[in-house]
């Protein structure tokens, strides 16, 4: 769910680029897990082809952890649209923020009152090239997105390949209807 769906367009260059090439990259897993935490299209792809692929078992000690690096992973990408990598900044934010620990709506904190939301943000902020504000926005955002796909999972897609009418701001507002 935290991957963006490709377009069309994308997934008929990736069936192309199989048949053509062979799955040249591996397909990522969580080791002893059994869980795709890369690769999930070319999995699909491979078994509907009947394609050879090797995987790759990487070691992690949680499921934030994995989170995370799917995160970062996708983030690398270069064919990401403007909401995808918003979407994707605010699910850092929010993975990041619950990792330093309290609970952010009851004000309950476990860590020191120097650090923080503003501390993640800014953080953030200065690794992805824009400001603090851009990422407490993308956090809203990526929170709205996943509040609108529970009541329309369709709507996801959409907003975040950049085809859907609404505006970053329509879909928070949207989200606080829901």
């Amino acid at each position: 769910a935290l991957i963006p769906d490709p377009t069309t367009e994308e997934f008929n260059q990736l069936k192309e680029n199989l048949l053509d090439w062979g799955c040249l990259d591996t397909i990522k897993v969580w080791a002893g897990h059994n869980i795709i935490i890369d690769g999930h299209n070319r999995y699909q792809l491979c078994q509907e082809l009947k394609l050879e692929f090797k995987t790759e078992a990487l070691e992690f000690d949680s499921r934030e952890d994995v989170l995370a690096w799917i995160i970062e992973n996708q983030l690398g990408r270069r064919n990401l649209t403007p909401q995808q990598l918003s979407y994707l900044r605010g699910l850092q934010y929010r993975q990041e923020k619950k990792a330093h620990g309290g609970d952010r709506k009851t004000g309950e904190k476990s860590i020191p009152q120097n650090e923080g939301l503003m501390f993640t943000a800014a953080k953030l902020a200065k690794k992805h090239g824009v400001s603090r504000a851009t990422i407490e926005r993308d956090a809203k955002f990526a929170e709205a997105v996943d509040v609108v796909a529970e009541a329309l999972p369709e709507a996801k897609a959409k907003i975040l390949q950049g085809t859907s009418p609404l505006s970053k701001g329509e879909v928070i507002a949207v989200a606080e209807e829901v």
